[in-house]
């Protein structure tokens, strides 16, 4: 099928200008991939997304240029679309964003980053003494569990094997022979 010259050339301006759209999207990936410092990884999807929205509008560009059929005047006007928006709007945009990106590094993200590691030294430090606590009520509790003849181990009563017999009386400090002597009496009065 035969395609006129106004119809090839207004074909070529579709071309340049979808060209053109195409530089502008790949020009927001790029901006995206350096917010997120991607990986090589997230490069090489990113860049197959973009090669695949690229060939699916090559061929809807050609569906309605020249009726399916890929013409080279086409891909140029593609080509040359996408060059002249990297020469033109494209060293614009990258140097407004780099100059946005250090206004926001430096009046969002590192008072943010610095607010965030106090917090985090906080909430650190919340942790450390509640372990140190649950630490000493642990070790009271093994301490709680010991035998007691090991606990109290300068017992003065220990030694000699007699245990004191504490008086009930209030000023106290009676020996023990008197109390033993008061506890013979009143048992010998109670049996009589």
């Amino acid at each position: 099928m035969e395609i006129s010259l106004a119809v090839q050339m207004q074909g070529f301006v579709l071309a340049v200008g979808v060209g053109f759209a195409l530089g502008a999207i790949y020009d927001v990936l790029k901006i995206a991939r350096t917010m997120i410092r991607s990986t090589p990884s997230h490069v090489f999807w990113m860049d197959l997304a973009f090669m695949t929205v690229a060939g699916l509008v090559t061929f809807l560009l050609s569906l309605a240029a020249s009726y399916g059929e890929v013409r080279f005047y086409l891909l140029a006007g593609e080509g040359i679309g996408f060059c002249v928006y990297f020469m033109t709007f494209g060293l614009i945009s990258s140097r407004v964003f780099r100059l946005l990106r250090k206004l926001l590094d430096f009046c969002l993200f590192r008072p943010l980053k610095c607010m965030i590691h106090a917090i985090v030294r906080w909430v650190r430090k919340i942790f450390q003494r509640i372990a140190q606590k649950v630490k000493k009520s642990h070790a009271k509790r093994k301490k709680r569990l010991k035998p007691r003849r090991k606990i109290v181990y300068n017992d003065p009563n220990k030694s000699n094997g007699k245990q004191k017999i504490r008086s009930k009386g209030r000023k106290g400090g009676r020996n023990r022979k008197h109390e033993g002597h008061q506890t013979k009496k009143a048992a010998g009065k109670l049996t009589s």
